[in-house]
């Protein structure tokens, strides 16, 4: 099917929304690609032509960045050079700018967009418990691994037997990794070994499995547990035995994160348990000497998951390890997906260790956007949480602490005071209870006055807090916007979180639970985040997510806040155009217009016009970043001539489509 003529303009521009004004700006911009930036170069008369030409599409273009329902204008084709939109515009235009090298691919009526750009996600804490890919990518002669699956009272009856299969098939001091499953639900809190009072599911680590038990089983080899998503479930989440411990002192000798203080950020306790190891024990210890062996997991890592939308992720980087990989993999090209990244989720004493140079501190303040095409820093920040303003329920106890990381009691404070005061962007993330958004007002507002920052320069910091648990109230809106902060929304925080909040403060604070709507509606962005492992679950991809900001429905049927719900075309502007101004690249990312570059999804469905319900099952059959094709399902690669891409499909559930 081709995508009707009729539906869009003789110039193959649709304004979906009324935006005539964009589009008129559109049609100038492709005449003077036309004649200038295709056919031929300025003045030299040498024919320039676009690598790639896709073709009856319907390629939104969610060129509209307003805080409204409108998406911007509808084209059938664009042409691609170097990675860059060079042409868009109906098909004739833009096929008239085909060289005879030109490959062009009639997409047959499918739905173009943006790709996804997840402002806030932990790919490095979750790639590397990829069964698949793990399996696939690292050799037997780095790491044995062992996965456990099931019920998660099972795994833990089942660690030993495994264990012991793991051990046998090592070599003396030779790593073993056993990964925990969790269960299939996609969220870890609604099983009831889980739940407050559920059979010791948050404290297995140090009781149901033991650094004795380990030591036993592998006097002679390093062991290193882990779960599969230690942020979904808030607890202690990886364990090491005393070979592990061993190792990890060995080779991070007088890193401040080895204080045997779980309370300032170590990487153990006494007992070999700890709560985000992971974050330094993989990248620094187990792969210290197989660097290219981690190099390849990260790189899979991200192909993987552009198998589900995502081109960009925000996140933070925490292992010496993982910021020189990912740069050399920048800085060759080979990284799949871009990467915005700050410094985030930093310790006291890490502060106090590596941050006590003011000179540093000014350098790092200055450095938000800077990078190449790939990989950039976006800012610095950690976790905060302050409890609601709202009163608590008899008998019930704060969900948060009374002080949080930007309060001024926090031994935090002065530090991300003097960042901001200096210019730094403030990364709030992990944000909990809108009185830690009125402190972190506070600070920035102070902080920036104290610096001399005008009025115009705070808003183009673009200050984020993420998550949206329990904020904003109403009158904390007018002043995101007055801030220009840009806040993240992790979707299934409505219901997720909205239990527990629920229960201690009653049914008022789930007005509170990601209130998208009142945020667009007060002129502010939000993002799309996910926070949850996408590798783990083989059906979910980022339309899930979509699907919740529309429908703020839970996975048991229950509406949360359905005054709260926005439209399908805000949800889509919050995953691609919105994000782009979360990762500081708003000129190049989060649409498809000429200049911009070429980061795209081709999909089963049209996501406009399908039922709501539907919308949680579109798949992305294609996905495209800089131009270069990441991912290619088995059933459009057949169509095309081209052979299947991407590590989701080769050795995922993708290979099915």
């Amino acid at each position: 099917m081709v995508f009707p003529e009729k539906s869009i303009d003789k110039r193959g521009l649709d304004t979906h929304g009324g935006n005539m004004t964009k589009a008129l700006s559109s049609i100038g911009l492709l005449v003077l690609c036309f004649h200038l930036g295709v056919k031929k170069s300025e003045g030299a008369g040498i024919v320039i032509y676009p690598d790639t030409i896709y073709f009856n599409a319907k390629i939104v273009t969610v060129d509209d960045a307003s805080t409204t329902s409108r998406i911007g204008t509808i084209v059938q084709a664009m042409a691609i050079k170097d990675g860059k939109i060079v042409l868009i515009g109906n098909n004739a235009a833009v096929l008239d700018s085909a060289g005879p090298n030109t490959k062009k691919i009639d997409l047959k009526g499918r739905t173009v967009a943006p790709g996804v750009i997840a402002s806030h996600e932990h790919p490095t804490d979750w790639q590397l418990n990829y069964k698949e890919l793990m399996l696939h990518v690292v050799p037997k002669e780095v790491a044995v691994q062992r996965w456990l699956s099931g019920p998660p009272r099972r795994q833990l009856d089942e660690f030993s037997k495994a264990l012991e299969e793991a051990v046998k098939e090592a070599s003396p001091g030779q790593w073993v990794r056993m990964n925990f499953d969790w269960g299939d639900g996609y969220s870890n809190n609604s099983d009831p070994f889980f739940q407050e009072g559920g059979d010791r599911g948050t404290k297995w680590a140090g009781e149901i499995i033991t650094k004795e038990m380990m030591d036993r089983i592998a006097p002679n080899n390093p062991v290193y547990v882990r779960g599969a998503a230690a942020v979904t479930l808030r607890v202690y989440d990886s364990m090491l035995n005393s070979k592990g411990i061993e190792e990890v002192d060995k080779a991070l000798q007088g890193d401040p994160r080895t204080v045997v203080d779980p309370g300032r950020g170590a990487i153990y306790n006494e007992k070999g348990v700890t709560g985000l190891n992971y974050r330094v024990v993989e990248p620094d210890v187990i792969f210290k000497d197989h660097f290219d062996v981690y190099m390849e997991v990260l790189k899979q890592g991200f192909a993987w998951d552009t198998g589900i939308g995502i081109t960009t992720y925000g996140g933070f980087l925490h292992g010496m390890n993982q910021i020189r990989a990912y740069k050399i993999l920048a800085e060759r090209g080979e990284l799949p997906a871009r990467l915005a990244w700050g410094h985030g989720n930093l310790k006291v004493n890490q502060l106090e260790y590596f941050f006590t140079d003011r000179l540093l501190l000014a350098d790092l303040a200055t450095r938000a956007g800077e990078g190449n095409d790939l990989m950039w820093f976006y800012g610095m920040g950690n976790s905060n949480n302050s409890g609601a303003s709202l009163p608590l329920l008899p008998g019930r106890t704060a969900q948060r602490s009374s002080s949080s990381t930007y309060g001024p009691d926090s031994p935090y404070y002065k530090f991300y005071y003097d960042y901001v005061k200096m210019g730094g962007r403030l990364m709030a993330y992990h944000t909990m209870g809108d009185m830690t958004v009125d402190q972190i007002f506070q600070l920035i507002q102070k902080a920036s006055q104290e610096g001399g920052l005008s009025e115009e320069q705070i808003r183009s910091k673009k200050h984020t807090a993420d998550h949206m648990v329990a904020w904003p109230r109403p009158d904390q809106v007018p002043i995101l916007k007055q801030l220009g902060m840009i806040p993240g929304g992790t979707n299934s925080y409505a219901w997720d979180e909205g239990k527990t909040w629920m229960r201690d403060y009653g049914e008022k604070v789930v007005e509170r639970m990601l209130p998208r709507k009142s945020v667009h509606q007060g002129g502010v962005m939000t993002t799309f985040e996910n926070d949850r492992p996408f590798g783990k679950y083989p059906e979910l991809n980022v339309f899930d997510g979509m699907y919740w900001m529309v429908s703020r429905k839970g996975p048991d049927g229950t509406l949360w806040a359905q005054s709260e719900a926005i439209s399908r075309e805000e949800a889509l502007k919050a995953s691609t155009i919105w994000g782009a101004y979360y990762v500081l690249r708003e000129k190049v990312l989060g649409s498809l217009e000429q200049g911009k570059w070429a980061d795209f999804m081709v999909l089963d469905k049209d996501y406009l016009t399908v039922p709501v319900e539907e919308i949680a099952n579109i798949h992305p059959l294609m996905t495209v970043v800089g131009g270069k094709v990441q991912h290619l399902v088995p059933s459009l690669a057949r169509e095309l001539g081209m052979q299947p891409m991407g590590p989701v499909v080769l050795w995922g559930a993708a290979g099915k489509w």
